[in-house]
């Protein structure tokens, strides 16, 4: 599978996430939160099948209405950059943040049309740890006729008692981890600045289609 197929899934996964209603979410209302979401996301995908294949811009609506305020982009950009991120002014920050969050929905959006129709999933065992504070949520995409997809949830409650995705390991390959690595070889030639100039730079030419806030 290739790593913009792998992480189609992502945006699935980004879907799957808590919606935000509890002040004080318990680990089994999160679990139950994941479930329902997931079918949302889903019945979207299968109810509008010509769309999902012919009109970008309904999947760039989903994204931006019903997964990206679920994420948590600033914990995520926290560990992507990881040093660089405590080294960062609160300018550069608040550009990566933005400008990472673009890159994501710019680059996956579109592969989300491989998940409209004959797409279940299986959920295995929740992870609690830290007395609920970290969430992790097993579960597998089943395709017809394809292998099924081992998808972990990582999902940290916030001070305001909602959860939200942090990290989603596909396969075994997380995507704060792979995007870390990349980065920090960028960074390293190029600096942090340059980085952010750049996928700032993709957004603009090939189009992010991400609505500010939500991160």
């Amino acid at each position: 599978m290739t790593m913009q197929r792998l992480y189609a899934v992502l945006l699935l996964a980004l879907g799957l996430a808590l919606s935000a209603h509890a002040a004080t979410a318990t680990v089994e209302e999160a679990e139950h939160l994941v479930r329902d979401t997931a079918q949302q996301v889903l019945d979207i995908l299968a109810e509008n099948r010509d769309k999902v294949q012919k009109d970008p811009a309904f999947l760039y609506g989903l994204v931006n209405e019903v997964i990206l305020p679920k994420v948590d982009f600033t914990a995520m950009s926290k560990l992507v950059l990881a040093k660089h991120w405590r080294k960062a002014t609160p300018e550069q920050r608040e550009r990566f943040v933005q400008a990472f969050k673009g890159m994501l929905v710019r680059t996956y959006t579109r592969s989300l049309s491989e998940y409209a129709g004959n797409t279940e999933i299986n959920y295995g065992k929740t992870i609690s740890q830290r007395n609920g504070k970290y969430v992790t949520v097993k579960t597998e995409i089943l395709r017809k006729g394809r292998k099924p997809i081992p998808v972990d949830y990582k999902l940290r409650r916030s001070r305001d008692g909602q959860y939200r995705i942090y990290d989603v390991v596909i396969e075994g390959l997380s995507l704060v981890k792979n995007y870390r690595t990349s980065f920090a070889k960028q960074i390293s030639e190029q600096g942090l600045d340059a980085l952010i100039a750049d996928l700032e730079r993709k957004n603009r030419e090939q189009g992010g289609g991400v609505v500010a806030g939500a991160g």
